[in-house]
C-alpha cells in the first residue's frame, strides 16, 4: 500500500510542479494589481497583494486537495476577480479620500473584500449544491473570450501603472 502511494505521488508531481509555478507566475502581476497604484501613500507594504494571492490560493488548493473529486485538483485564485477587486478599492479609496477619511480606506477595502469573496463563494457553492454548473453553458463562447481578452488589456494597463507610477489614460 505504500509503495502504491509512493507511485501515485509520483504521477501527481508534474501537476503540483506545473501548479506551483502557476502560482509564482501570477503572484506578482495579480497580487500588485489589487490596489490602484494611484493610491499614495499606500498605508501597507504594495506585497499585501501578493501575501493575499497566495494566501487565497492556499487556502483554495487546500479545500479541493480535501474535498474535490478530482484526480488531481488545482486551486488557483480567480484572476478574474482582480479587476473588480481593483476598481472596488479605487472607488472606496476614492470616496473616503474626498470626505478626508483616507486613514479608513484600507481597513474598508479589505472588509468589502472579504465581503464580495463571501458572497461569490455562497453564490458557487449554491450553483454547485444545486447541480447548476452547467449552467455556464449557457454563456456565449465569444462573451466568455471577451472577457479574458478584457482581462488580458487589465493586465497591461495595471502593469504599466505599476512599473511607472503614473495612472494610464
Amino acid at each position: 500500500a505504500l509503495h502504491a502511494r509512493g507511485a501515485l505521488a509520483l504521477r501527481r508531481l508534474p501537476a503540483f510542479i506545473i501548479a506551483n509555478v502557476l502560482v509564482v507566475i501570477e503572484a506578482v502581476p495579480f497580487g500588485l494589481s489589487f490596489f490602484p497604484a494611484q493610491w499614495v501613500p499606500f498605508p501597507a507594504p504594495r506585497s499585501l497583494g501578493i501575501q493575499m494571492f497566495l494566501l487565497s490560493t492556499a487556502i483554495c488548493q487546500a479545500v479541493f486537495a480535501v474535498h474535490s473529486k478530482f484526480e488531481v485538483a488545482t486551486g488557483l485564485m480567480m484572476c478574474e476577480n482582480i479587476p473588480f477587486m481593483n476598481q472596488l478599492s479605487t472607488d472606496i479609496y476614492g470616496t473616503l479620500r474626498a470626505e478626508g477619511r483616507e486613514s479608513q480606506a484600507l481597513a474598508t477595502v479589505l472588509f468589502a473584500y472579504a465581503g464580495s469573496a463571501v458572497v461569490v463563494g455562497a453564490a458557487f457553492y449554491t450553483l454547485g449544491v444545486m447541480r447548476l454548473g452547467s449552467v455556464i453553458g449557457l454563456i456565449p463562447p465569444y462573451i466568455i473570450q471577451g472577457c479574458i481578452g478584457g482581462i488580458g488589456v487589465f493586465i497591461v494597463q495595471t502593469g504599466l501603472e505599476i512599473s511607472t507610477g503614473l495612472p494610464f489614460r
